[in-house]
């Protein structure tokens, strides 16, 4: 079983964090170009992927 949080960056939907409900492992699944890089990484906190998704949405936003 899985657990999924929406990642959201002003307004747009970027991606989704996974979590299997066995393993405190979560995982990023990239739905927006911008954060394309980040597709299939993962990290010990739903929060830590959501800043990093974040930090590259921006920087990509400003070219």
């Amino acid at each position: 079983m899985r657990n999924s949080e929406v990642v959201e960056v002003a307004g747009v939907f970027v991606g989704v964090v996974l979590r299997e409900t066995d393993t405190s492992d979560f995982h990023f699944f990239a739905t927006h170009d911008g954060v394309r890089d980040l597709h299939g990484c993962h990290a010990e906190s739903t929060q830590q992927l959501r800043d990093e998704a974040r930090a590259m949405f921006r920087r990509q936003s400003r070219h």
